[in-house]
């Protein structure tokens, strides 16, 4: 179907080609005359930026608050890129310390509570111990052994100016020291050898009296038993068979009595060998000697008994080969028991004899004697030890002096150490008698705990107080995994805090953690923090600089304007003249600053209470009461 345009659409379309051609014509005009409409509003808002043919106008800002308005100086430097984090506020571990008792104790002052500041080196608490009481007594005795020590030296040194230290001829002292030695040898000798052999004698006897009971006793049975068989009428014999038992007890009783004579002989040896070199005493000589005697003496009674034994066994044998052992035997058994009796009365005889001998080499007198000998011998000595320094004269008076010096720098070195131990303590003694050791804090900075009462009875190390040092805190952020490539150490960090209104801080990062949490997945980064009026727990908003941007002019966020025709500025004049309103341009941001093209660094431009300025200019500008300030000023 064609369509043919009516009439009516024909002058429609005349009208608009109309229209089309007028404002071709008026676009045309416009180019010639120096730019487009567009392009007239584009230079009009780059002559408004740089401020060339512009007329600036002052406007006066009337009826606000003192402090409602604050102000940024516009400066130049980079827009450097960031990364915001959250973080808390946590003590510096430098800047803590738990503060303990040096002793155990009790603690019998408390000077400070928490919250209270304190001083490096003040007292906190003081604690009595026993421990510093000692401390202090050793302290008092060494200064007190010291003054011995000096007034001895003194002493020596007028002895030897006074000509004291003489005597008797060092050969004439030697001599009468030998003869006394001799005879104290002699009498050691002779004491200790008597009363080895009384004691070998007394412990003989009572086991030949042990023996000769035994044999009496066996004597007494078998005659009871040879008469209970002649009563019985039966045909009386020896036991042989115990006859035998007993030589078979004997023979081993001997064995071992040799073996145990072969031991103490080794042992006699053994102690003779080590006297020659000067390593065993003569008591453990003698001890020997009396171990070995016994075991040849139990070697002899063995033999004897063994020789008893043997003869019986062959008596008995006889007598039952020959069979006249029934009409013989309880005569026999008679003759044996008395014969024992005689021998237990002569056993305890010779015991008796042998105690009475061991009382009398053990007497008082003998060891008064011997102890007057050593005492002779001991004065000999020292008699001589002192001619021989007199002897050498000025060599012997030096040496005294030396070792009555060499006792005062001992002393010294004691009381040295003794005052080291009450300065580290700090002891004082108190009323009590007692002393008190104060608790003292290594820094200052303020008490935030005290977990301890008066009264308290603390060990040392016990920690009593933590005193914390608020001047440098530390700043934890977590920071993602994908920020931790672009944190340095160095970099530039951004405190502000939500909770301080007006608070801001400027620091670096200080330590980023090699450690990834593995829930979070974050990780630790701190920076210092030197302002006292934070406290450790606090939060703050943490922004990073990762990158440095591009150069220029720059202001704060806040100090931006956003208006229909773009960005402004609002600036101070000095004194509070006025402010004026300058467009700027934007070229970028983070954050925090914006890098804009407009007005010289060095301006002071409203960023609190900008909506304030803001409006007021607005008003002003719409009734004309601005005052024109030229193209310009300077500050």
């Amino acid at each position: 179907m064609n369509f043919r345009p009516s009439a009516r659409t024909w002058a429609i379309i005349g009208v608009v080609m109309a229209v089309v051609v007028v404002l071709g014509f008026r676009l045309a005009s416009s180019f010639a005359s120096g730019g487009s409409a567009d392009g007239s509003a584009h230079d009009d808002h780059a002559a408004a930026v740089e401020g060339d043919h512009e007329e600036v106008m002052l406007y006066k800002l009337e009826g606000v608050a003192e402090g409602a308005i604050s102000t940024a100086l516009i400066r130049e430097g980079s827009l450097d890129e960031t990364i915001q984090v959250s973080g808390e506020v946590i003590p510096h571990p430098n800047n803590a310390a738990s503060v303990s008792s040096l002793v155990t104790g009790r603690v019998s002052r408390l000077l400070v509570g928490v919250g209270d500041y304190v001083e490096a080196g003040a007292t906190l608490a003081l604690v009595e111990s026993a421990e510093a009481a000692q401390a202090y007594a050793a302290y008092e005795e060494a200064k007190s052994r010291l003054a011995l020590a000096e007034q001895d030296l003194r002493t020596t040194e007028a002895l030897a100016r006074a000509g004291v230290y003489t005597g008797k001829p060092v050969d004439e002292v030697r001599r009468e020291r030998a003869a006394v030695a001799s005879e104290l040898a002699e009498l050691r000798a002779e004491q200790e050898g008597d009363r080895s052999e009384a004691e070998a004698g007394v412990r003989a006897a009572e086991a030949a009296l042990e023996r000769a009971k035994s044999a009496r006793d066996f004597a007494a049975a078998e005659l009871k038993r040879e008469t209970g068989l002649a009563q019985a009428g039966a045909i009386g014999h020896p036991p042989l068979d115990a006859a035998r038992n007993e030589a078979a007890d004997a023979r081993a009783d001997l064995a071992t009595a040799h073996a145990a004579r072969a031991a103490a002989g080794s042992e006699l040896r053994r102690v003779e060998g080590l006297v020659k070199l000067g390593t065993a005493s003569q008591r453990e000589l003698d001890l020997a000697r009396q171990a070995d005697a016994e075991a040849q003496a139990s070697v002899e009674r063995a033999e004897a008994q063994v020789e008893i034994a043997n003869r019986v066994l062959a008596r008995e044998q006889k007598l039952l080969d020959e069979g006249v052992y029934a009409s013989r035997a309880t005569h026999g058994a008679e003759t044996e028991l008395a014969k024992a009796e005689r021998d237990v009365q002569a056993q305890q005889a010779a015991l008796d004899q042998a105690m009475s001998r061991l009382r009398t080499v053990t007497s008082a007198e003998k060891k008064a004697a011997l102890s007057q000998t050593e005492a002779r011998l001991a004065a000999l000595d020292s008699m001589l030890d002192r001619e021989k320094l007199v002897a050498r004269e000025k060599l012997m008076v030096q040496e005294a002096v030396a070792q009555r010096k060499a006792a005062i720098a001992r002393a010294r070195v004691d009381l040295e150490a003794a005052r080291r131990a009450v300065r580290l303590y700090k002891a004082r003694p108190s009323g009590s008698g007692s002393i008190s050791i104060p608790v003292v804090t290594p820094i200052s900075g303020t008490v935030t705990t005290r977990p301890v009462k008066m009264g308290q009875t603390v060990h040392a190390g016990t920690d009593l107080f933590t005193v914390l040092d608020g001047s440098t805190l530390w700043v934890e952020m977590d920071v993602y995994e994908k920020h931790l490539p672009r944190i340095r150490v160095g970099q530039t960090v951004r405190l502000t805090s939500e909770d301080v209104r007006g608070w801001e801080h400027t620091t670096t990062v200080h330590h980023v953690a090699e450690e990834l949490d593995k829930e979070k997945r974050t990780a630790k980064v701190r920076a210092e923090l030197t302002d006292p009026s934070m406290r450790p727990g606090m939060f703050v908003k943490a922004e990073l600089s990762v990158r440095e941007g591009p150069s220029g002019l720059i202001v704060p966020i806040d100090a931006l304007a956003d208006e229909p025709t773009g960005h402004a500025v609002y600036i101070e004049w000095p004194d509070g003249q006025g402010w004026e309103r300058h467009a700027v341009e934007v070229v970028a941001r983070n954050a925090r600053e914006a890098l804009i093209i407009g007005p010289a660094a060095g301006e002071h431009v409203a960023t609190k209470g900008l909506t304030l300025v803001q409006a007021a200019v607005k008003a002003q500008m719409a009734g004309g009461e601005g005052v024109a300030a030229g193209h310009g000023h300077e500050h």
